[in-house]
């Protein structure tokens, strides 16, 4: 008997997809699980050999959509003639389509709006995947509540470190329930001078501000701008010097899933727009792989 799904399972499923990976859902027991390609040219797919024959050798397995299924080219196109415009439009014709289109709708303050259009169409085809493989789903919890509860905001701000959109950088170290109105809160504290205790609503954390004609989100984790500015170094070494080693490197980023965690973040908006991310462009990432390919062959 095939077990009912939330249909939040499979969009994460299908956002969570990449190239040179193929994905495939269990329809007994709800489980995703992920081989590479045969064509994977920077993963050993003998290394997955056993998951492999385990799909293979069973009928509970149906392949979620591939990358190139999602045709987020198409989606991107759609929003363009939607929005009728013109530098959209021009960036799909251009090259490297993709992030070009990204930068522009950032560029006219389109890209939260395009974020949100391309997420109701991926509703819309895990919606359709599921009715064409006869797989029972509920709505529920395909977006995510707008809430006030504990679980929600833990979710949405993890304990960590954090730098203000001015620079200095802070820790979360709670996120705490008001005993009146029981509003959440975050509290942080300063990693500089004296490392004072402060206390915000966790409404406002995530919120945005305009500064010199740029828009910032209010605070952005540390953790991720380091990761992302130690690879961005290591991306310009090894353009300017292709050996084995650096590119060995950057090809474990990209094939660990924290490129794809980036990647997306920024999407979202999670990094701060002067945070130099050359590192986070497919195409150049891929190209500048392609010389690793070409060294092992």
């Amino acid at each position: 008997m095939k077990k009912t799904i939330p249909l939040s399972v499979i969009i994460d499923a299908i956002e969570a997809t990449t190239d040179g990976w193929r994905q495939f859902y269990n329809t007994v027991t709800g489980e995703v699980e992920s081989i590479p390609s045969w064509d994977n040219d920077y993963i050993n797919p003998e290394e997955f050999r056993e998951t492999a024959d385990k799909i293979d050798e069973s009928d509970d397995y149906v392949e979620l959509p591939t990358q190139r299924e999602l045709h987020e080219y198409d989606i991107m196109e759609s929003f363009a003639e939607e929005k009728t415009s013109e530098p959209l439009m021009r960036a799909l014709s251009g090259r490297k389509p993709f992030r070009t289109f990204k930068d522009r709708a950032m560029e006219i303050g389109l890209d939260q709006e395009y974020f949100a259009f391309r997420s109701a169409a991926y509703v819309d085809i895990a919606r359709e995947w599921c009715q064409e493989n006869e797989i029972p789903f509920t709505e529920e919890g395909k977006q995510p509540p707008i809430t006030t509860s504990i679980d929600f905001w833990q979710k949405s701000i993890p304990l960590g470190r954090y730098r203000h959109f001015k620079g200095n950088p802070y820790e979360v170290i709670a996120i705490a329930l008001h005993s009146e109105t029981e509003e959440a809160m975050v509290v942080y504290k300063a990693l500089y001078d004296d490392g004072g205790v402060w206390v915000r609503p966790a409404s406002m954390w995530n919120e945005t501000v305009e500064r010199g004609g740029e828009t910032y989100r209010r605070f952005y984790r540390l953790d991720r701008i380091e990761r992302v500015e130690k690879y961005e170094k290591l991306f310009d070494e090894a353009t300017a010097h292709p050996v084995p080693e650096k590119l060995a490197a950057l090809d474990a980023y990209y094939t660990s899933g924290l490129w794809r965690e980036d990647y997306e973040a920024d999407e979202r908006g999670e990094l701060p727009p002067d945070l130099k991310r050359g590192v986070l462009s497919q195409d150049a990432l891929y190209d500048l792989l392609d010389n690793l390919k070409g060294e092992r062959q």
